[in-house]
């Protein structure tokens, strides 16, 4: 159960309640949400009737969100990559904290960056410091 409720969670989406006043769906409602989904099945049925540790078993989970994650990243990401290619020369955080289009994820930017260029979809460059000038060595954004 504790399996199942982590998938509906983290990979299929959580379930409805609008008609069922917060009372789970039966076991039938569960195959049919299963059967749209090959993936979470087969993961399901893994988890479930494996031989395997506990410890393999939740490694199997954390790979399997890793590439869930890495797998939707580029489209949930897919202004602020648009933002970067717009022009030639990379962005400064401050820039990007202060672009119109970027304001509702403000607060989240800096670490939505930092997985971007983890995952390699957007690369950082800290330009030289330029002499007589003092703080101007920003770490750049851009995405090629």
């Amino acid at each position: 159960m504790l399996i199942r409720a982590f998938l509906e969670v983290f990979i299929i989406g959580p379930k409805s309640s609008s008609s069922n006043g917060g009372i789970h769906p039966e076991s039938a409602v569960w195959e049919q949400l299963v059967g749209l989904n090959t993936p979470v099945r087969k993961l399901y049925e893994e988890l479930t009737e494996s031989t395997e540790t506990l410890g393999q078993r939740i490694e199997l989970v954390l790979l399997a969100c890793e590439f869930y994650e890495s797998s939707k990243m580029a489209d949930c990401s897919a202004v602020l990559l648009r933002i970067l290619r717009s022009r030639r020369q990379p962005w400064t955080i401050q820039e990007l904290l202060e672009h119109p289009l970027l304001e509702r994820v403000r607060a989240e930017l800096p670490l939505v960056l930092r997985k971007l260029v983890y995952r390699s979809l957007v690369k950082e460059t800290v330009p030289w410091k330029e002499p007589g000038k003092v703080g101007c060595e920003y770490i750049r954004y851009y995405a090629e």
